[in-house]
C-alpha cells in the first residue's frame, strides 16, 4: 500500500539548500515518512539495522564522492559541526 499526503515543498527545499553536508539530521523527519503496519510490534533490534547512522561511513562516503562524482559533490563542504550531530553508530533521535 502507499500512502501520499502533501509536502511543504518549499519549506524543504529552504532547508536543504547549499552545499553544506551532510544535511542536519533535523530534517529527517521533515523529508522521510514512514508507517508499518502489522499485528505485532517491531523488534527494536530491527529497527537499528534498518536505520542507523554511522558518522564515519557517512563522511567516507561524502568524501568519496567529492572525489570520485566532482560534477555533483565537487563543491560540497564537509562540515564538521554537522557531522558531530550525526550519531556515531544509532539511529538518530529524528527517526
Amino acid at each position: 500500500n502507499v500512502t501520499s499526503y502533501p509536502l511543504d515543498l518549499h519549506g524543504i527545499a529552504s532547508m536543504v539548500n547549499g552545499s553544506l553536508m551532510p544535511r542536519p539530521p533535523t530534517i529527517l523527519a521533515t523529508l522521510i515518512a514512514i508507517s508499518f503496519i502489522g499485528t505485532r510490534e517491531l523488534p527494536k533490534r530491527w529497527v537499528h539495522s534498518m536505520f542507523r547512522v554511522r558518522r564515519r561511513a557517512v563522511c567516507m562516503a561524502l568524501m568519496w564522492l567529492k572525489e570520485n562524482n566532482p560534477k555533483f559533490y565537487g563543491k560540497v563542504s564537509v562540515d564538521e559541526g554537522r557531522l558531530n550531530l550525526l550519531p556515531e553508530d544509532d539511529v538518530p533521535m529524528e527517526i
